[in-house]
């Protein structure tokens, strides 16, 4: 498959900005894709890709978009292992902002990012008196300490 990537991300910018909610749910849900089957793809247009769905993660007001959104940034963290060096603190400090389970997505992401400086950004939920929001942050602190110790 021959396929301009700067053209595709510029397809994926614009359709993340579409009025309609179920275009922005299906370029999220198209863009997860991307990250589950695009391993022979440069490791910087995941990372645009990334930059991307989180820009579009903070300024989205649907539920639903955001939930597609969201989930496309899980498959990135999930198949890609991608970079650190991605702004995840803008993740960190979108977690307050967010409802179950959108806020067990969010925090599973920053537990999935290999960033051990999120480790910030997950503990205030380790006690959190919803089981799920805990249980999530409990995996996702453990996920975080044991990438960050080594074997």
């Amino acid at each position: 498959m021959n396929v301009d990537l700067d053209q595709k991300l510029d397809e994926f910018r614009a359709g993340l900005k579409k009025q309609e909610r179920r275009e922005r749910m299906f370029v999220a849900s198209e863009m997860a894709d991307w990250f589950e089957y695009g391993r022979d793809l440069p490791e910087n247009f995941h990372r645009q890709m990334a930059d991307m769905l989180i820009e579009a993660a903070l300024v989205e007001t649907d539920e639903d978009p955001l939930e597609a959104i969201l989930n496309a940034i899980g498959a990135g963290t999930c198949y890609r292992n991608l970079s650190p060096e991605i702004a995840w603190h803008k993740i960190g400090d979108f977690l307050p902002r967010l409802k179950s389970p959108l806020l067990e997505y969010g925090i599973g992401i920053l537990g999935e990012c290999r960033n051990p400086d999120m480790l910030r950004y997950v503990e205030p939920y380790l006690d959190d008196p919803r089981e799920t929001v805990c249980e999530e942050a409990v995996r996702a602190y453990e996920v975080m300490r044991s990438r960050t110790q080594g074997p």
